[in-house]
């Protein structure tokens, strides 16, 4: 029903970020969200595509569209962790028209090691491209801000009135 996938397969044990990319099919149904669940240590930021999520971390997805839906988290450890391995899981649940609830669930695992210890490392390049993409849209929809001067002395405030910046 959903897809899974991490951008590395090692994340660094101390300070370490990774990605999570969940992919989901259309959906005919009346609403759907997705809950992710973490082991104690990691942590993660708010989806980077923009979904809605409510105060317990919920993503409420689209369940009208007739395409892939992308959710990219960031993942990230703030301290060394005592464990070397961990899975993260998710949680689809949809709401079918009837009103019956069904919810499936996926695993990724993660291995956890030391920032010199990283040999078997894999890189998983859909993600990886993904997170690009998501980057490169976003650096194109910034609008360049406009210069400000402060300007001290007894004729500031007419400048401040009358100045037109370019």
């Amino acid at each position: 029903m959903m897809k899974t996938s991490i951008a590395k397969s090692m994340m660094e044990n101390e300070e370490g970020m990774n990605h999570l990319l969940i992919e989901i099919p259309p959906l005919d149904v009346q609403g759907a969200q997705v809950g992710i669940i973490l082991p104690d240590g990691i942590f993660r930021t708010k989806n980077l595509t923009g979904y809605y999520e409510d105060e317990s971390g919920s993503i409420l997805i689209d369940h009208r569209t007739k395409w892939t839906q992308h959710l990219l988290i960031e993942l990230y450890t703030k301290e060394k962790l005592n464990f070397e391995q961990t899975t993260v899981n998710t949680v689809l649940t949809l709401k079918s028209k009837d009103t019956t609830t069904s919810q499936y669930e996926n695993t990724v695992t993660m291995t956890l090691a030391d920032e010199g210890d990283m040999e078997g490392l894999v890189i998983d390049e859909n993600v990886i491209t993904f997170l690009k993409n998501l980057q490169s849209a976003k650096d194109d929809n910034v609008t360049p801000q406009p210069k400000t001067y402060k300007t001290v002395n007894e004729y500031a405030f007419l400048e401040e009135k009358y100045r037109i910046d370019f």
